[in-house]
């Protein structure tokens, strides 16, 4: 069965520092999302989306590469979480290693091609 209606990746800002012992669902984010022209709130519904569990028990993702056409943005995180749930839980948060912009552009979001290892928010 296909996830991806129930996984999103939503922009985050800088101010967000993710915390694995209180972060556990959108909620405890939503406050630090990004926002910009062409950016729609709550992010992007994953496409393609893929689990797996490696050799080691870790939990893999995966999903078609993400761009967003002529936004105007600034995330330094993207948060992966369930918007089929009422609880909208967080499955992963994905640090970009620094403040990732666009203006006017592409906000392009590249997988790898190992997928990502997620180990909670």
């Amino acid at each position: 069965v296909s996830q991806s209606r129930y996984l999103k990746l939503a922009l985050v800002k800088n101010t967000y520092a993710p915390n694995l012992e209180s972060d556990s669902n959108w909620a405890d984010v939503s406050s630090h999302e990004a926002s910009g022209a062409g950016y729609s709130t709550g992010g992007v519904t994953l496409a393609s989306l893929a689990r797996s569990t490696s050799t080691a028990g870790k939990i893999i993702y995966s999903a078609n590469n993400i761009s967003l056409p002529g936004v105007n943005i600034a995330a330094r995180y993207g948060v992966v979480y369930s918007d089929t749930h009422t609880s909208k839980a967080l499955i992963c948060c994905i640090d970009f290693g620094e403040d990732k912009t666009s203006s006017g552009g592409n906000f392009d979001i590249a997988w790898p091609s190992t997928g990502v290892y997620c180990v909670g928010v």
